[in-house]
């Protein structure tokens, strides 16, 4: 249910303001089935990290961090997210 109803308001919003919603289920939700069909892995236009594992994308940010993306200096507002600990968000 919850990946059901996560992601109508961006998407009611993306349309009316003529914009894509994106979705960031990654490789590794879909690999182990903590991703659904028709909730958070299809809601949105474009997915940026869908054949991304999740292993793979945290490298990413503690790099883009530290070094930046090409132009650009270090990220440190990544930090923040670097800190929290990546989960399926699932509750109770």
């Amino acid at each position: 249910i919850q990946a059901r109803v996560r992601l109508p308001t961006p998407w009611t919003v993306g349309n009316k303001e003529e914009k894509i919603a994106l979705v960031t289920s990654n490789e590794s939700e879909a690999v182990l089935g903590y991703t659904t069909a028709g909730g958070d892995m299809h809601m949105g236009g474009a997915n940026p990290i869908g054949g991304m594992p999740k292993a793979d994308i945290t490298r990413s940010l503690a790099y883009f961090e530290q070094h930046g993306i090409a132009g650009l200096g270090p990220i440190g507002s990544l930090y923040y997210v670097n800190m929290e600990k990546p989960s399926a968000e699932l509750r109770k």
